[in-house]
C-alpha cells in the first residue's frame, strides 16, 4: 500500500511470533500483523514514558521525604534499619 511515511522492516523471530500469537485473540478480528505491531509499538512507547514519569515522580517524592523537616528522626530510622540488616545477616 503506498504511503508517504518511511517503512520499518522487522524480523518475525520466535519471540515476536509468540508474542503476536498471544495478543492476536485479544484484538479485532482481521487486524493485520503490521497494524498489530504498529499498535503494540505505540502502546509500548506510552508504557515506557509512563514508567519514566512514575520513576521521576518517585525520586522527587523521595528527595522531598528525605529532606523535609516533618519531625521524623531519620537517624533513628537509619539505626533501626542497620540493626535489622545486622540481625538478618547474623540471626544467632
Amino acid at each position: 500500500m503506498p504511503t508517504k511515511h518511511a517503512r520499518i522492516a522487522i524480523v518475525e523471530d520466535e519471540e515476536l511470533s509468540a508474542s503476536l500469537a498471544e495478543v492476536t485473540p485479544l484484538v479485532e478480528s482481521g487486524t493485520s500483523k503490521a497494524r498489530l505491531v504498529r499498535d503494540l509499538a505505540i502502546k509500548g512507547a506510552e508504557g515506557v514514558l509512563r514508567e519514566e514519569r512514575e520513576r521521576r515522580e518517585a525520586l522527587e517524592w523521595l528527595v522531598w521525604w528525605s529532606t523535609s523537616e516533618d519531625g521524623m528522626d531519620r537517624e533513628a530510622l537509619a539505626d533501626v534499619l542497620a540493626m535489622r540488616e545486622r540481625d538478618l545477616l547474623d540471626p544467632e
